[in-house]
């Protein structure tokens, strides 16, 4: 059994899991995500490359307008411009290295070589495959999803793309 990179992606709240769709906060991807236009047909073809769900290897390398307001009020210095819905919670699934790596046959997790910030990531299909069917891949990791707002100042991730502590060298 392959060790999956760990992963972070704020999503919204459903039955205590993170709640599957193709709208923003949700477990899943827009067409626009993996460069459809938003009218395309569920048949409409996605493979390796072509984009897929916006994730980070820790709550640093998540897009900070994303992560909940709350981040902010308990490390104000760390989460400075956290605006997300508190509604919503900052999720993680796997255990390994934060590095590109199959998750599946059919899911891959590509890192952005040019990201703000560092270290952004997707999980894109593995394999050419219709929209529809890369939506249900990622539908079926619901369960392995964990509610983790935790950051640690030795995290590994941050050392990995440079992401000091605000205000220390």
């Amino acid at each position: 059994m392959m060790t999956k990179p760990r992963i972070f992606r704020v999503m919204k709240v459903a039955d205590e899991k993170p709640e599957v769709g193709n709208g923003s906060g949700m477990l899943g991807v827009r067409a626009r995500d993996v460069g459809l236009d938003e009218d395309v047909p569920n048949d409409s073809p996605v493979g390796p490359g072509t984009g897929g769900m916006s994730v980070g290897g820790c709550l640093r390398t998540i897009y900070i307008n994303l992560l909940p307001r709350r981040l902010a009020q308990q490390d104000p210095e760390l989460f400075r411009g956290a605006k997300g819905a508190n509604s919503q919670k900052v999720w993680s699934m796997g255990s390994g290295p934060y590095q590109p790596a199959a998750f599946s046959a059919d899911l891959n997790l590509r890192i952005e070589e040019q990201s703000e910030p560092p270290g952004h990531g997707l999980v894109e299909p593995g394999r050419a495959m219709p929209l529809e069917e890369f939506q249900e891949r990622l539908a079926a990791t619901q369960d392995e999803w964990q509610v983790n707002e935790e950051h640690t100042d030795d995290c590994p991730v941050c050392q990995q793309f440079g992401l000091g502590r605000p205000g220390t060298p």
